[in-house]
């Protein structure tokens, strides 16, 4: 559900690869970058990434008027929404923020192809019938005249930002899943981006270094996986404000159900990142009823090493052969289960060593 990130590549690289076509100039430009104090936290390149981690994050640059005349600005954030309400320590509220969920909102045609106009009049039963229900509708015992809308957009974490249009996107090469659709002891982990072009390698910070800028063409490298998110300035005890933010996460679509049953919100082009960070000409609404699950995502397999928080190894997004893996566990085992009998082989020639010394001679 996306509790780890990557993001190993330096200001510079994400500056260049979050870059955007501006019409109006004829040209791509990036955006600028801003630092913020952040009561002296600040990006440092991880490839393992945990919450409470300071990461680059783009929001629009109406944010810091007069500051930009670019559309966006990359700043650092730390990931994991400080609620609005928290006094005391920043990194003490309480709660689990680097995630928040979306659901239970948007429109959608369930008629498809069967009317020119938006909305549909309907007559319906009140009292909706549980989908798993048998027999007589009337009689599946429970009560459904009403239910429960909690979401995003009446969350007393979440709501302020959307009202206040602190929309972000956050960056990073890609992000660790663990598969939970296996009951297995030990769930493997797999490293999710963006689909890349034939050939790109997007686990190596080699490929991004190779990567170019220019205002004609715009960045030539490997793709950077955008996800949409919330944001809030948390005022510091000592003065200092510290801008944190929280991922949007929803239903996994069949795509990546295989490997986990939530899945981040992916911005998946360029126009989307533009509209969800657009705070002043496109509404929460029509926001949110843009972001929908994706396809365009790639995996391959890594070590389990990436569990460990601490590891910050280069090898932590490399791709390992599951099959290779298979094969040397298996031979592990042969090899101990072999050791094991030949140690009980050992044990009895000895028992019957001193079995034969303790027999009276004929």
């Amino acid at each position: 559900m996306c509790g780890r990130t990557c993001c190993n590549l330096s200001k510079d690289i994400y500056i260049k690869a979050s870059c955007q076509y501006n019409s109006a100039k004829a040209c791509y430009e990036t955006p600028q970058y801003k630092h913020l104090s952040n009561n002296d936290m600040d990006y440092a390149p991880s490839i393992n990434c945990t919450p409470q981690s300071i990461t680059p994050v783009l929001i629009s640059s109406e944010h810091f008027k007069g500051e930009s005349d670019v559309a966006n600005t990359l700043v650092p954030m730390l990931w994991g929404m400080i609620p609005p309400w928290h006094n005391g320590d920043y990194s003490n509220h309480g709660l689990s923020t680097n995630n928040c969920r979306l659901e239970n909102w948007g429109l959608c045609e369930h008629f498809k192809g069967e009317s020119d106009v938006a909305n549909t009049l309907v007559p319906m039963l009140w009292g909706m019938i549980p989908p798993w229900h048998s027999g007589d509708y009337g009689n599946h015992g429970l009560s459904t005249n009403n239910c429960r809308l909690e979401n995003i957009t009446s969350s007393k974490l979440y709501s302020p930002s959307l009202e206040q249009g602190k929309r972000c996107v956050v960056m990073c090469e890609g992000f660790y899943e663990w598969q939970t659709t296996k009951k297995t002891p030990k769930k493997q982990p797999y490293f999710v981006y963006a689909t890349q072009s034939p050939g790109v390698q997007v686990e190596s910070v080699t490929s991004w270094n190779s990567g170019e800028f220019t205002k004609e063409a715009g960045w030539r490298g490997p793709f950077l996986l955008y996800l949409a998110g919330v944001f809030n300035k948390w005022k510091h005890k000592e003065g200092d404000w510290i801008y944190s933010y929280s991922i949007l996460t929803m239903e996994a679509n069949d795509h990546f159900s295989w490997l986990h049953h939530r899945m981040p919100a992916v911005l998946s082009s360029e126009r989307e990142v533009n509209e969800w960070l657009n705070y002043t000409a496109v509404s929460t609404g029509q926001a949110l009823n843009m972001v929908k699950p994706v396809t365009s995502l790639q995996w391959h397999p890594v070590d389990h090493g990436v569990g460990n928080s601490r590891n910050k190894s280069d090898k932590c997004n490399v791709r390992i052969d599951l099959s290779k893996t298979m094969e040397g566990k298996s031979s592990q085992l042969m090899m101990s289960w072999l050791g094991r009998g030949s140690s009980g082989k050992r044990e009895a020639s000895s028992d019957e060593q001193n079995a034969s010394k303790k027999q009276k001679p004929n």
